[in-house]
């Protein structure tokens, strides 16, 4: 090399220069002469970090916190041509924390060709107050989990919005057809509908008035069990308010119709029976059973 203070030559490796003592600059040096036929040349050449790696092409590797590229300037891909993930499977961010795309600026996708969802166990990729929530078009968990962390299952649930409510408005549309039609005082083939309005005054009149209000029932079943299907906040309370206002238009028909009765000697035994007792009784531990189930699982209900 050449000593750029007194242009002595100089071997390279020495820091000083062996002629004039001074030394040598750390951040490039001066090439050595060459002679040829052209006469002398010189040039001056900044040194590169001997520490620096390459890759294969001559080219730096790039530095910390940068996602590695290949020889076309690209993030480096997988096999399947989609941006590596980490160890936790989630894709590789860059700098600005969003997540690296494919070749084609496309979000990742999953085998399926579906985008990948945060929850694996939430049905479609749905959340409702951060715990997971039911399927959209009609689909029901097997189970949700509670503020508190517990897992309650809904089994009785779809019971509730598949079976109960169909079955509920079906045999309101029954009770309303036959108290309308008067079908119920029919016996073994043999009408006695209008002997029995001719007997009991005002009892005609009982029937078509509660034949209407089963109709209405009926239609609120099914109201009712879209309102829950649905999700809507107000659903649970909307079924109990269904279900008491079933059981008070059960009971409010045989106190009428006791009051007819009695008018022409009929006891209040022939009228309440044991089955209705039974029945009535049913439908007050239902309606207190609905109300814990409804309680713990109101969380859900955000519609």
């Amino acid at each position: 090399m050449i000593c750029p203070n007194c242009n002595s030559f100089v071997e390279d490796g020495n820091t000083f220069c062996t002629t004039c003592g001074q030394p040598l600059q750390a951040q490039g040096n001066y090439q050595g002469m060459q002679y040829g036929d052209g006469g002398a040349q010189q040039g001056y050449t900044q040194q590169q970090d001997p520490y620096a790696q390459t890759n294969g092409y001559g080219q730096p590797q790039q530095g910390y916190g940068q996602p590695q590229q290949n020889v076309y300037g690209q993030p480096q891909q997988n096999v399947y041509g989609q941006p590596q993930q980490n160890a936790y499977g989630q894709p590789q961010q860059n700098a600005y924390g969003q997540p690296q795309q494919n070749a084609y600026g496309q979000p990742q996708l999953d085998p399926y060709g579906q985008p990948q969802q945060q929850n694996p166990y939430m049905p479609q990729g749905t959340q409702m107050n951060g715990y997971p929530a039911p399927a959209q078009g009609g689909g029901v968990p097997s189970y949700v989990t509670t503020p508190d962390g517990r897992q309650v299952g809904m089994n009785w649930f779809k019971f509730i919005i598949w079976v109960q409510l169909f079955l509920s408005a079906l045999i309101a549309v029954y009770n309303g057809i036959m108290l309308l039609t008067g079908s119920h005082y029919k016996q073994g083939g043999t009408d006695y509908k209008e002997m029995v309005y001719s007997m009991f005054d005002g009892l005609k009149g009982c029937d078509t008035a509660f034949g209407i209000l089963y109709l209405c029932l009926a239609g609120t079943a099914i109201f009712t069990r879209f309102q829950l299907s649905g999700f809507k906040k107000k659903g649970p309370a909307i079924y109990i308010a269904y279900l008491v206002g079933a059981l008070a238009v059960a009971i409010f028909y045989i106190i009428v119709v006791g009051g007819i009765l009695s008018k022409y000697g009929a006891s209040a035994s022939d009228i309440v029976t044991p089955s209705i007792v039974a029945q009535i009784v049913t439908s007050i531990v239902l309606i207190f059973v609905n109300i814990l189930y409804f309680k713990n699982r109101k969380h859900i209900f955000v519609n």
